[in-house]
């Protein structure tokens, strides 16, 4: 029975060890991570990123209200522009920076990226086509679609934002 008692405290003893080595690598490594600056950019990255998404929502929700204060077709040009200027940026932004995010948070800017591109086009060639009579039904679902749906997309993705630099 001694050896026994001997040989269970010798394992315990070695899976204490090993447990407590690990759990010290594991702070180590997410130090160093810290100190080296990756953090830091991460945190940059989806700091712009979430700019970017505002501004692409600030951009389409002016295109696609129904309150314009201009209705002009020059006037709807101009948000068009403003609109597709404010996607281009942030697809460009997150097409270069998206190795710094999870596969999972990847998927749903891509989905994000997706609905906020078929907005802009079905308003531009279904809802207002410039020099014929709006579409009004199309550009109801269209509204909807953006502060519905696209709403609660983002801030899924501001949760996750969140969740990555640490705040609550």
């Amino acid at each position: 029975m001694d050896w026994t008692t001997t040989l269970i405290s010798i394992i315990s003893s070695t899976i204490f060890a090993s447990t407590v080595t690990a759990l010290i690598n594991y702070k180590t490594q997410i130090n160093t991570i810290k100190e080296s600056g990756l953090y830091a950019k991460r945190a940059e990255v989806l700091d712009i990123m979430m700019k970017k998404i505002e501004n692409l929502d600030r951009s389409t929700n002016k295109l696609v209200s129904p309150f314009q204060d201009k209705t002009t077709d020059q006037a709807e040009i101009i948000r068009r522009k403003e609109s597709s200027e404010s996607f281009n940026s942030f697809v460009y932004y997150y097409s270069e920076n998206r190795h710094y995010l999870s596969k999972k948070l990847s998927d749903k800017i891509e989905k994000f990226h997706k609905d906020y591109h078929d907005i802009f086009t079905k308003f531009c060639y279904k809802a207002r086509i410039i020099g014929e009579k709006p579409n009004i039904k199309e550009w109801q679902e269209l509204v909807k679609k953006h502060s519905i749906e696209l709403s609660e997309q983002k801030e899924c993705i501001t949760k996750e934002f969140r969740k990555i630099i640490g705040v609550k």
